[in-house]
């Protein structure tokens, strides 16, 4: 199990500003608002669109971490949800519920000074854990004819050998090992997870069925499982594998938000924070929202006295950025900046519509995108391909650094398309729930004049 314990202890370590280098890494950490109580499925809770993180003030309550923390581990039946809109902190959350229970427990790579320190501040919620897992499920492959172990220890990432796979699953079932998993992104699966037919823990299956009878809890029974999700992927689940505990992240509050924006913005923030308030009520509003504000003040710092208005004026801009960055720029003559953002667009276009969020190779290669041209934007990691135990060289699969960036783009897909295919997109997707981020973009877009009069957004439409 110490492959497991040192590969969640690397999963849960980054930054929250670490693919944004325009904004140094704030000395302090921000917390957004969670929320319980509420009845996701009675309508208590009603999907939101673009980054509103705010569900309806008279439903739920307020919960501080710890408490959430607690309530997790307290639970035996089914598994506990962690939701929230696009940006609204879902990642940074789960790695951080994870983290503070490897350290609570000592189960860390490491030993610096502060850990210890922190493992006095975390000693309530220390189980006596001998792993704590962290895994993003997109890591996890749509495969048939594989094991329970195949899935949640994912040996794509994990580099664990079968008989490790084997060895690590009899532990857990056994009891000989107590283990608490978090999974990050169920609406990023290539996959929704189904439990139609109840299975065994040595019964080999597809991830699916295999990942639907752990939420059912089929399978791993007395194993604590926290997912996190976009509130559709969970409202959609079955009655059986409904979560039995749902936290919702709201948004910073007011002094939060202001207080993150004054740390990262220095001289004059607390000015302009306010001007802003007063000025721009929406986007005040919409700077409660975790990755909002962040994009709100890289726009906001490469443009202090004209910057955006609106949400489409702010991802535009971010786009731009991204597409003006150290490699792009150094890039051979003869490589056609708006031709990349063109194949871009409809890489991400068609991936929305698949509901895909990994790409391969294959997929840059049907674009003719080259990965250097691209690698500000994109994100490459270790695929899924295996001979023997040893990965195949330039087996890699890519993603979005974050999937907002993936859902604009394919919004300026969609405002560059003929007006009949516009129409067929509107009429026969744009109600599906995993379009809205899309048709929200789509519709700042056309409605701003401010966004359509900036300079990236016609950069961006000629690509």
């Amino acid at each position: 199990m110490d492959k497991i314990r040192r590969f969640s202890w690397n999963n849960v370590q980054g930054k929250v500003l670490q693919s944004y280098e325009d904004l140094s890494e704030p000395d302090s950490e921000f917390y957004p608002q969670l929320k319980t109580g509420f009845k996701l499925y009675h309508g208590a809770y009603l999907p939101q669109e673009g980054f509103s993180a705010h569900c309806n003030p008279k439903t739920g309550s307020f919960m501080d971490y710890k408490a959430c923390l607690a309530c997790i581990q307290e639970k035996h039946v089914g598994p506990c949800a962690i939701i929230g809109q696009p940006g609204s902190g879902k990642t940074i959350m789960m790695k951080r519920l994870a983290k503070q229970l490897i350290i609570a427990n000592n189960l860390q790579s490491d030993e610096p000074s502060r850990w210890k320190k922190l493992r006095q501040v975390f000693r309530n919620e220390a189980r006596q854990y001998d792993v704590v897992l962290h895994m993003n499920i997109r890591d996890i492959p749509n495969q048939d004819n594989v094991t329970l172990a195949n899935v949640i220890f994912s040996p794509r990432v994990t580099k664990l050998s079968a008989h490790e796979l084997g060895y690590g699953l009899k532990a857990i079932l056994d009891g000989e090992v107590k283990i608490i998993m978090f999974f990050d992104g169920l609406d990023q699966a290539t996959w929704d997870p189904i439990c139609d037919t109840r299975i065994e823990s040595w019964e080999i299956s597809s991830t699916p069925t295999i990942f639907g009878n752990i939420l059912a809890g089929n399978l791993l029974p007395n194993v604590p499982i926290i997912i996190s999700s976009r509130e559709h992927s969970v409202a959609r689940l079955s009655r059986e594998m409904r979560p039995e505990f749902i936290a919702a992240l709201v948004g910073f509050s007011e002094d939060e938000a202001e207080k993150m924006y004054c740390e990262l913005m220095g001289l004059n923030a607390k000015k302009d924070w306010h001007e802003m308030k007063i000025s721009n009520p929406a986007m005040h509003y919409m700077c409660l929202t975790p990755l909002f504000l962040v994009f709100y003040m890289i726009t906001r710092k490469r443009s202090p006295s004209h910057p955006p208005n609106c949400a489409s004026g702010v991802m535009v801009t971010i786009i731009q950025i991204f597409l003006e960055c150290e490699n792009t720029r150094n890039l051979d003559d003869n490589v056609d900046v708006h031709e990349v953002i063109s194949k871009l667009k409809a890489m991400a276009f068609n991936g929305t519509m698949n509901q895909k969020v990994t790409f391969t190779k294959d997929d840059l290669s049907e674009y003719d995108l080259e990965y250097k041209v691209i690698s500000d934007i994109i994100i490459k990691v270790p695929g899924q391909t295996f001979l023997g135990q040893k990965i195949l060289a330039g087996m890699y699969e890519y993603f979005f650094c974050h999937q907002t960036l993936q859902e604009v783009l394919a919004a300026l897909f969609v405002v560059g398309m003929r007006l009949d295919e516009f129409k067929q997109i509107v009429d026969h997707e744009f109600q599906k729930p995993y379009w809205a981020i899309v048709r929200n973009f789509t519709s700042g877009i056309l409605k701003n004049e401010s966004v359509k009069a900036n300079i990236g957004f016609q950069i961006l439409k000629q690509g």
